[in-house]
């Protein structure tokens, strides 16, 4: 910086950036209808910003939410009814800071 004068000064600051979790959905798969349905789903955070949110939504219209003390690998239980038909599963986790990852995949309904 310089002033009118020309004198000149400078300053520095540090940013630390938050970076935010990856999400690991698993792979698409094929459920039966009326079944309950075993989601197992993963994260990692490279900051290990803890505690996590979480938000499965189940892309019919409903959704799961929690919070994780640890990274690693989970499960959640869902049944679909109604038609058949595929849902993309989109889950979302959300680190202390405030920065979030998701990943999807797609389930196609059988009978």
């Amino acid at each position: 910086m310089t002033d009118n004068q020309g004198a000149t000064n400078s300053t520095s600051k540090s940013v630390t950036v938050n970076r935010p979790p990856t999400v690991n959905a698993g792979p698409d798969e094929t459920v039966v209808l009326g079944l309950l349905y075993t989601l197992s789903w993963s994260f990692a955070d490279p900051d290990n910003d803890a505690p996590w949110s979480y938000t499965i939504d189940w892309g019919d219209g409903s959704s799961s939410t929690g919070t994780k003390s640890s990274q690693g690998t989970f499960t959640a239980g869902h049944t679909y009814t109604g038609i058949l038909t595929t849902r993309t599963i989109r889950v979302t986790v959300t680190d202390s800071h405030g920065a979030s990852g998701s990943d999807t995949k797609v389930v196609t309904l059988i009978l």
